[in-house]
């Protein structure tokens, strides 16, 4: 998670709603990022362990009791 801490300051985030969705999430983190190019295409974000593009991608809804981890990937060559 090394990129997305560099890029928000931190490394937990709490936001404040009951329910929300991937896509607000992730723009919550780009207004937090000093490098929006990272949460832009590096992020996999899990709901509950379960990657968030098995359950409707940015539409995939979440809610307070959720577990929401993002990961920066990482690409090799």
């Amino acid at each position: 998670m090394g990129g997305l801490i560099y890029a928000i300051g931190q490394n937990t985030l709490t936001i404040d709603k009951s329910k929300s969705s991937i896509k607000e999430i992730l723009d919550i983190l780009k207004n937090k990022s000093k490098d929006k190019k990272i949460v832009d295409n590096n992020i996999m974000i899990s709901i509950n362990g379960i990657d968030s593009n098995v359950l409707g991608g940015r539409n995939a809804s979440v809610t307070e009791k959720d577990k929401i981890v993002a990961v920066t990937i990482v690409h090799g060559g």
